[in-house]
């Protein structure tokens, strides 16, 4: 809303155009790791033994993110003319900058699962 407010439709287009897609592999990475990890965590009892997986998880999430959102930054130019075409290079830097902050992405929504096994689910 206060993009849309403070730039113009072509810009808030491209913002947006670029948000949806740097958000495509994080989101794709948690929806799997969620899959597996998830039913695991539910079933430790020992906190000791949820917090160890879960920091392995963790770390698996961000040696998995780090390079593919590093990646994406360094082949935008070209990712976004084949996939989209010359009409929306102007996104580029838009989703270069979108991209390398989602690097942490799939650990903030990873991390709502502890909320879910610990049945913590006022804070979502």
């Amino acid at each position: 809303v206060l993009i849309g407010k403070q730039f113009n439709a072509n810009i808030t287009g491209l913002f947006n155009h670029s948000n949806v897609y740097r958000l495509f592999v994080p989101g794709q990475i948690t929806s799997v790791v969620d899959k597996v990890a998830y039913p695991m965590l539910s079933e430790m009892n020992i906190e000791f033994e949820i917090r160890k997986n879960y920091r392995k998880i963790i770390r698996f999430l961000f040696s998995l993110t780090l390079p593919l959102m590093l990646l994406q930054v360094v082949i935008a130019k070209e990712l976004f003319l084949l996939v989209f075409g010359a009409k929306w290079l102007d996104a580029v830097p838009i989703f270069q900058i979108l991209a390398f902050a989602s690097i942490f992405k799939p650990i903030s929504l990873f991390s709502l699962n502890i909320l879910k096994v610990k049945n913590i689910s006022d804070y979502q």
